[in-house]
């Protein structure tokens, strides 16, 4: 066997797994960007808030007594930040655009709306944090994705 063989099939193999898989570095400067983002969004939206409750009630909207409504309107915007930005962008946030990388579908299609939709509902997962240091993150697994180095 000689190593023109050996070439052939290397050259084979990397033409049948078009992407390389984003590393640990790049997931962890998308969740920084992204995070740091989604907190001054979220900040801005709760601002709002609070000057309209005041203005409307004469409180702030901290005082309100049922804070459910915070948690349900943080995760809220959560799904539709992560989400708006991967469907709309073809599986790209922000932080995806500085590091290069996007999100594809185990097929290497492109993913859909609601690809977006579920792999930001799933974030919100508790667990989601923890497995985001391992290979493929719960989000990645369970919505059928992968984090990829965008092709130039």
């Amino acid at each position: 066997m000689g190593t023109g063989t050996v070439d052939s099939i290397f050259d084979e193999l990397e033409r049948e797994q078009p992407y390389e898989y984003a590393n640990r570095a790049q997931r962890l400067v998308n969740g920084f960007v992204d995070t740091f983002i989604y907190l001054f969004v979220f900040g801005i939206i709760f601002i709002v808030i609070d000057v309209c409750e005041y203005i409307s009630n004469g409180r702030h909207a901290t005082n309100i007594e049922i804070p459910m409504y915070f948690t349900l309107a943080a995760g809220l915007v959560f799904i539709l930040f992560y989400g708006l930005q991967e469907g709309l962008t073809k599986g790209r946030t922000i932080g995806k655009f500085i590091t290069g990388t996007m999100v594809i579908r185990e097929d290497f299609s492109a993913i859909t709306f609601s690809d977006a939709i579920l792999r930001s509902f799933i974030r919100l997962f508790p667990i989601d944090i923890i497995t985001c240091f391992m290979a493929r993150p719960l989000h990645d697994r369970w919505s059928e994705t992968y984090l990829v180095k965008k092709r130039k």
